[in-house]
């Protein structure tokens, strides 16, 4: 039994009534839920809106490891996507070639 119940039995409330209070206390209850949610999300932005502005010149530093490995790994990641690129083509070159090697054989 919630702390509604017990508050409304021992007021001599009947059960409509019982109901409608019970409904009313609850959604004060989800009201306040979610202005503290609301107020823990903005404390939470700030936070990061903070963390983001005091590290930002660090990572655009060239001294910055992280950044450093990040251009790295960018820059395999570049080569990579690449050499798929060429890939592709010599495929489809080659498919090209068996289409015509399979036509001149048949015909």
């Amino acid at each position: 039994m919630g702390g509604a119940d017990v508050q409304m039995k021992s007021n001599g409330i009947s059960g409509a009534d019982t109901a409608g209070q019970e409904r009313e206390w609850m959604y004060k209850q989800a009201e306040d839920v979610s202005k503290q949610l609301n107020n823990m999300g903005a404390t939470l932005k700030e936070t990061i809106d903070k963390l983001n502005s005091s590290h930002a010149g660090e990572i655009d530093s060239k001294a910055n490891p992280l950044a450093v490995i990040g251009r790295i790994l960018n820059n395999q990641l570049n080569s990579l996507l690449w050499i798929d690129q060429q890939v592709e083509q010599v495929e489809a070159q080659m498919n090209a070639l068996a289409t015509l090697q399979s036509r001149v054989q048949g015909g």
